[in-house]
């Protein structure tokens, strides 16, 4: 028995409603934009990277780690001002 060569007619259905053929659809111009993307991109990479939590967690011991720094730089200052005026 010989296969029988279907072609699909693929109906595009866009958000705002509108019904368009794929020929129509396909000729219009693929444009991403990063802005709308970013909390998608963001889910994805929590969903697909199994060390998330843990790079996460070790980004915020190192902020905390630059604040702790900041300070005690600012107590060392103050300090040192202290003993100069001794």
């Amino acid at each position: 028995m010989k296969k029988k060569r279907v072609k699909p007619n693929v109906i595009n259905v866009m958000a705002d409603g509108r019904v368009i053929p794929d020929a129509e659809f396909m000729a219009q111009p693929y444009v991403v934009v990063a802005e709308d993307n970013y909390d998608f991109h963001v889910k994805c990479n929590r969903v697909f990277d199994p060390n998330h939590y843990a790079k996460k967690a070790l980004r915020r011991k190192y902020i905390l780690a630059e604040q702790r720094r900041a300070e005690l730089e600012a107590q060392q200052a103050e300090i040192a001002s202290q003993l100069s005026r001794l």
